[in-house]
């Protein structure tokens, strides 16, 4: 009895062993990003109370597990933060409280926890949020324009940390640089007070409509160029190493087809970036996934491939997916 007591310890020290360096693996980004799937559904479900997902891209089982570990481990939290709950902290976020830890929850952001800075990128960083963008279904529209514009290139040397109506109008401007959306900088020109929230949602949709549709070749060559390099990004858009530098230095104009890919992978790139690092990101195209019948994204990429495919577009939803519910 006392030899089974001991190896099953010893099963479960050596089990502790291998997975306790996991836990800071990859700061100050999530290991995994199917860690992240859950922080949202989950916290939304802790936050309002309730035990439906409400998100159906993954089983819900582990979901409803992480709900009720929480919840059984609440009484203790209570303890230790003074009476107050997981799910008062979760509400306190959106109602703008003190330091928004349960902005933590926010899908398509990564987390530095040493910090508690919300990143968008690697130069974007956004530790607080003022109207019109302190409601999630805004906030979340914004942060999505930002990061396609910054994998686009149109951000460079380009600083935000408190969304806000301000910052937001120079992100705008930005973007306006590039030949993008120049009536929709005119609209945020309003004062404040006449711009409601039905009116920044609608401008919102419109900007991230035209984004979309404006692909940008002088910029988002050098942007992409830098996460992929030259040889991995000639594969993945189907042209040579050495046509990726002629069409970034300008030696050769990018032709329309080749633009439209290079614009996609640079929108694709955007909707990645908030629950992957640059490594996390390259990686991503490689590994196969379930809601692709096994197949890699990679696999849908050969040769001169079209965005408008059915391949291409199922991409497009896997990875837009982070930006409604954090899903891969």
């Amino acid at each position: 009895m006392k030899t089974s007591v001991l190896s099953g310890l010893a099963v479960l020290l050596l089990a502790a062993a291998v997975r306790l360096p996991s836990l800071t693996a990859g700061y100050p980004y999530i290991n995994y990003v199917d860690e992240g799937n859950f922080l949202y559904p989950v916290s939304e479900m802790l936050r309002l109370g309730r035990w439906e997902p409400g998100w159906y891209l993954y089983p819900s089982l582990p979901l409803m597990a992480t709900a009720t570990a929480a919840r059984l481990g609440d009484p203790l939290r209570r303890t230790l933060r003074g009476g107050r709950s997981l799910a008062d902290d979760l509400r306190s976020c959106w109602n703008g409280g003190p330091g928004s830890e349960a902005w933590q929850g926010v899908p398509r952001l990564e987390i530095r926890s040493e910090s508690d800075k919300i990143w968008v990128m690697s130069t974007i960083r956004i530790t607080s949020t003022s109207e019109p963008f302190d409601t999630p279904n805004i906030a979340l529209k914004a942060v999505g324009i930002i990061a396609r514009a910054d994998a686009m290139g149109l951000l460079e040397d380009f600083e935000i940390h408190r969304l806000d109506l301000p910052s937001f109008r120079r992100v705008v401007g930005k973007i306006a640089q590039a030949g993008i959306g120049a009536e929709i900088q005119a609209a945020f020109s309003t004062p404040a007070g006449r711009i409601g929230a039905p009116e920044i949602e609608r401008l919102l949709d419109r900007l991230s409509t035209v984004i979309e549709e404006s692909p940008s070749p002088d910029h988002e060559w050098t942007a992409l160029e830098e996460i992929f390099g030259a040889d991995r990004l000639a594969a993945l858009l189907g042209v040579s190493a050495p046509s990726v530098r002629r069409y970034r230095s300008g030696a050769r104009i990018t032709p329309d087809p080749l633009a439209g890919r290079l614009h996609f992978l640079a929108t694709l790139v955007g909707d990645l970036a908030g629950a992957y690092n640059e490594i996390g990101i390259r990686r991503w195209f490689d590994r196969p996934r379930a809601l692709l019948n096994g197949k890699s994204p990679v696999d849908f990429l050969h040769g001169e491939w079209n965005p408008e495919a059915s391949g291409p577009r199922r991409l497009k939803e896997l990875a837009r997916s982070l930006a409604a519910s954090p899903a891969t």
